[in-house]
């Protein structure tokens, strides 16, 4: 539990403030909810991550998430 509200909440705020929309989000959580996956992309979360999770994977999908922003932002794609 968090202390400022659910992680969709918090999403929410941050895809509404200009200078954070385009920060890489990556929920981590311990649901199995296809519901709560499906909530999270549609709210525009870049990774959602089960736990318990693998440290290195969870890695690679934050890696791969700040690797399309980079992208998108200087205009080149994978």
């Amino acid at each position: 539990s968090l202390p400022c509200g659910d992680g969709f909440t918090i999403l929410r705020e941050i895809r509404a403030r200009e200078l954070l929309a385009r920060t890489p989000v990556a929920i981590l959580s311990s649901s199995q909810s296809p519901r709560d996956h499906a909530e999270a992309a549609a709210l525009g979360a870049n990774q959602f991550v089960p736990k318990p999770s693998d440290f290195d994977e969870f890695m690679q999908r934050i890696g791969g998430a700040v690797r399309n922003l980079l992208a998108c932002t200087s205009g080149v794609r994978d």
